[in-house]
């Protein structure tokens, strides 16, 4: 059989362009001139060459170069990894066959027959012209497990007890990682599980490669020479099992520290419950929690604190002496600040109502009550404290976020007239009215519900308010009652307006204070409406819910899906399910998440059927405040019409035109435009059974799609929809977490994305 590939790329004699011209320099900047500052291309440490899509087809070639592919083997290497990165399975299986001078097509490509195994290993074994082995190029095809099946089942003798092809060769770059760290970057647990067990199942590699097999790099000197403040020393694992799970790479990182770099925290859950070493450190001794924080994910931080505890970990530092929340500060991920604040915070709660710290967090009693302050107040070796990056790097989010803890756990306690003053310097100050307005951008602290909409829309509803007491019915007009113009002859106009008045209030009230559903796992009481700004006119904005009914079902849910949760942890030792059978978790609350519902950015929980975040209500619509948003809005409407109603009256009744009474009342009737398209949309959503977030991101919901064609599972018809938005109950969620009809519901959790 002969073959060819069209594409320059893949015939050349050159090593392909993508992989030449990349940097692999790698680790992050501590933010500031102390000359440790070591740049990592791209923003992400270890990044590996992106894969090239190639042009090819199978066609007939010339006989030469069939000859070469089979003789030279760094050509041979090269076009292999080019058609791996780019190319079909396919086109590779069939290159294999020109390899093995077999024309015959197998009904299992895997089997592919070989009649010298030991010629075949070596014709794949080894690094190409790119420095990496096509071991590395198959456990980046992440969609397409195929090709590091094929690798795996090649890799040994027939009988086992030979290892032919070694998959676990570091790449001869700057960088140095193995197949396995390439797999984690993305993402791709299925070829991480392939990797490890092929690992464990392989036959000792012979004297020619165990060299290159073993760790290219140890810390041990490393080890000898750190502080008394850094982390325990990495174990010095001797067999190929664990040293390929804990393979560092030229600048110490792990797959572990590498999956928290990329934000995998379902891989790094799973590398951790094979076995992988939670306290592994990088040649900056960089914990997986510091590169967590640094990149800002959430998910992998709550994971890790949630595996390891939290003192040990959150108040750990590295070779330039920062904290994950030193890093956290400097790049400005406030979603992250607050995180590690909160489980800091956590210590202290656990402390106050069991006399210790939290299960797991190895934090006495003692030490759990200043731990927030501590981290607040712990400097690098610059004598630089989290608060000190965040104003040095200019992130304002971070900044206004870290001063509203100092206030509450580093500075002493102010009186009255103290808090008074720093409300008048708040609602002066540029950057107050920056965060409530949004106008910070990716800055504003994700977790602060911003009160600026929300005093913006109360104001209105009270001035609508005022202007019709005052001029359509002429209250406090003394004198002028029979006026031209005053509606006295229209009171069921005005008890209709004075109805959807009170009742917009009303509904406004129950919004705010009734608990959307939130799943809260963490022990750090209901704070999730908490503002950083404005000391007493925001007053920590709702408080927190009320331990009502609704709390406290709340409370035992979360139990309930937090042990599932551990368990879904724990089974990561033994087997990683397939796409089509993970359940999702959150990591942040770690819990298991029912269907329908989402971890809100603003509460920063997950939230029951979660429809959305309303600043102009001040907190998050679920499941069971939906039924009052959806009557606020429609007494606002109503109260909308009277106050229209009578200002048309008003007008037409006036003898001289009243500029101020039209300007006010043409302004204020505007609210009509919104308020009532928002009320169409609703009712549409309540008659169809959909929340605004799935409505907005239907795509990404699969049990939504059957067979290509979109199909609502909760539609039952009107009646049952609006019964089911309006008048919650247990079964909008306990279908996900094994109630009576969960084994249906399960199938469509598993779907969700």
């Amino acid at each position: 059989m002969e073959l060819t590939l069209t594409g320059a790329s893949t015939l050349s004699d050159r090593p392909a362009a993508s992989t030449a011209s990349h940097s692999h320099d790698h680790s992050h900047s501590h933010g500031h001139s102390h000359g440790h500052s070591h740049s990592h291309s791209g923003g992400t440490c270890c990044a590996p060459p992106k894969p090239k899509k190639i042009d090819a087809s199978v066609l007939l070639p010339t006989p030469e170069q069939v000859n070469r592919f089979k003789s030279d083997k760094s050509f041979r290497l090269q076009v292999l990894s080019n058609v791996v990165r780019g190319g079909t399975y396919e086109i590779f299986i069939n290159l294999i066959r020109v390899l093995v001078n077999n024309d015959k097509k197998a009904e299992n490509d895997i089997m592919v027959k070989i009649e010298d195994y030991e010629a075949f290993g070596n014709m794949l074994n080894g690094h190409g012209a790119d420095g990496h082995t096509l071991a590395h190029w198959c456990a980046k095809r992440g969609d397409d497990p195929r090709f590091l099946k094929f690798l795996i089942a090649k890799s040994t003798s027939p009988n086992g007890t030979t290892l032919l092809i070694d998959l676990h060769l570091p790449s001869k770059d700057t960088v140095g990682m193995y197949p396995l760290h390439w797999a984690v970057t993305e993402g791709a647990i299925p070829l991480v599980s392939l990797l490890l067990q092929h690992l464990e199942d392989r036959p000792t590699p012979s004297a020619r490669t165990s060299s290159s097999s073993s760790l290219m790099h140890s810390t041990s000197s490393l080890m000898e020479g750190s502080d008394d403040q850094t982390n325990a020393p990495i174990n010095n694992c001797t067999s190929f099992t664990n040293a390929g799970i804990d393979a560092q790479d030229s600048s110490g990182c792990t797959p572990l520290l590498i999956a928290a770099q990329y934000g995998h925290p379902d891989l790094a859950a799973f590398l951790i419950q094979r076995g992988a070493n939670p306290n592994n450190v990088d040649s900056s001794r960089d914990t997986a929690l510091h590169w967590a924080a640094y990149k800002g994910s959430v998910e992998v931080c709550g994971m890790l604190l949630h595996l390891q505890g939290v003192e040990g970990q959150l108040d750990s530092v590295d070779a330039f002496g920062q904290t994950p929340l030193h890093l956290a500060s400097l790049r400005g991920n406030v979603e992250t600040v607050r995180f590690l604040m909160e489980e800091a915070a956590s210590i202290s709660v656990s402390a106050e109502k069991e006399g210790g710290g939290r299960v797991g967090s190895k934090v006495s009693a003692k030490s759990s009550h200043c731990f927030p302050a501590k981290l607040l107040t712990m400097t690098d070796k610059e004598e630089k404290t989290p608060l000190d990056l965040a104003v040095k790097k200019k992130k304002l989010g971070c900044e206004m976020l870290l001063l509203q803890y100092h206030e509450q756990y580093v500075a002493p306690k102010r009186g009255v007239f103290s808090r008074v003053g720093q409300t008048i310097k708040d609602i002066c100050s540029i950057n107050s009215w920056k965060a409530w307005m949004g106008m910070t951008g990716s800055e504003l602290p994700i977790g602060q519900n911003p009160t600026f909409p929300f005093y913006w829309m109360v104001a209105h509803i009270f001035l609508a308010g005022i202007v019709y007491a005052t001029e359509f019915i002429g209250i406090g007009k003394s004198g002028k009652y029979e006026a031209e113009g005053l509606l006295w002859d229209k009171l069921g106009l005005h008890f209709f307006f004075i109805a959807a008045f009170t009742f917009t209030l009303i509904t406004l009230y129950y919004t705010f204070r009734t608990n959307p559903g939130v799943l809260d796992a963490r022990d750090v009481g209901n704070s999730s409406n908490t503002t950083p700004t404005c000391q007493v006119l925001c007053c920590g904005g709702g408080g927190g819910y009320p331990k009502d009914k609704i709390s406290l079902e709340m409370d035992a849910v979360t139990k309930k899906l937090r042990s599932q949760y551990d368990a879904v942890i724990e089974s990561f030792s033994k087997n990683f399910p397939s796409e089509d059978k993970r359940v999702p978790l959150c990591h942040t609350c770690r819990i298991v998440k029912p269907l329908r519902s989402k971890h809100c950015r603003v509460a920063r929980r997950c939230v029951l059927l979660f429809d959305h975040h309303c600043p102009f209500v001040g907190t998050t619509i679920g499941l069971y405040n939906y039924i009052h948003f959806y009557m606020f809005l429609v007494s606002f409407l109503m109260m909308a019409i009277g106050f229209i109603t009578a200002w048309i009256i008003f007008l037409k009744r006036s003898t001289t035109f009243p500029t101020g009474v039209a300007a006010c009342g043409g302004y204020l009737s505007l609210y009509f435009i919104p308020v009532s398209m928002m009320v169409v949309y609703h009712t549409q959503l309540i008659l169809g059974n959909l929340s605004t977030n799935e409505q907005a991101n239907l795509r990404r919901y699969r049990y939504f799609w059957a067979e290509g064609r979109f199909r609502n599972p909760f539609d039952h018809g009107k009646i049952r929809n609006i019964l089911s938005r309006l008048s919650p109950d247990r079964s909008a969620y306990e279908l996900g977490i094994g109630g009576a009809n969960s084994e249906e519901t399960e199938s469509m959790l598993a779907n969700e994305v």
